[in-house]
């Protein structure tokens, strides 16, 4: 009979948690902020870590159901359990900045109560590239400019087609530069982006082929002139080579 009883005590104990899990959890909620600004990181520190505060505004307990990331760059986590009226819970965020230099904006998606109500923390940094990575993922240089290749292998074009091609960018400087990419010939047109590159940020430049209008088939080598910093009294030109086979129809 004892033993029955203690069942009994134990099955209403869990009936009225899940009553409360279910249906008393009402409390509005309110973020210290919704967004986290790491700044300028480097990225042989390793690992940053920030948090936000969630307060339980009532009139109900609440609780956090689970936080999301975007990316396995970051992590988070969160106080469990349940946060009674008045009371705050603290959402964690840790960003990886290895071998990922550059600026970055990153969401920690955050569900609440009963209704799994979504919130977002938006977090963002510029990471400085370690002297490993820019070794390793810009070998090239032209002036203070750092470039992932100076020469693009293009393949294999038909006549009738076309290609894009990316060179990437990076600014290992402390002020801001603005690159400027031209060519003379007719067959590729390109473009950077974004314009100005912020100190420790990267840029792209996108390269487009249009073989349609290469007359003659077989080896071509298109050359790019490209200027580190359009805005400086000193600047310095280099130049990209794609090379490209175009095949005849």
């Amino acid at each position: 009979m004892k033993r029955l009883r203690k069942r009994l005590l134990r099955g209403a104990a869990m009936v009225a948690g899940t009553l409360m899990m279910t249906s008393a959890i009402f409390g509005e909620v309110r973020f210290s902020s919704g967004k986290y600004d790491f700044g300028t990181l480097r990225e042989d520190d390793g690992p940053v870590t920030g948090k936000v505060t969630m307060t339980n505004l009532g009139p109900g307990p609440t609780y956090i159901r689970n936080v999301r990331t975007t990316c396995g760059c970051t992590d988070a986590t969160f106080t469990e359990g349940i946060i009674e009226e008045g009371d705050s819970a603290t959402v964690t965020f840790t960003y990886d900045p290895l071998h990922r230099p550059g600026s970055f904006s990153k969401t920690v998606k955050v569900f609440v109560g009963q209704d799994n109500k979504m919130h977002t923390i938006n977090i963002k940094g510029n990471v400085l590239a370690s002297r490993k990575t820019l070794a390793l993922n810009y070998p090239d240089s032209i002036g203070v400019l750092r470039l992932s290749t100076l020469m693009i292998d293009g393949g294999d074009v038909p006549a009738q087609g076309s290609r894009n091609y990316f060179v990437k960018l990076y600014n290992p400087t402390d002020r801001d530069i603005r690159p400027v990419a031209k060519t003379e010939s007719d067959v590729l047109s390109i473009a950077i982006e974004p314009q100005v590159i912020q100190p420790g940020a990267t840029a792209v430049i996108g390269i487009y082929l249009n073989s349609r209008r290469e007359q003659q088939a077989g080896d071509h080598v298109y050359e790019m002139e490209i200027c580190d910093d359009a805005d400086a009294s000193l600047s310095e030109t280099g130049r990209i080579a794609l090379h490209a086979l175009i095949r005849k129809p």
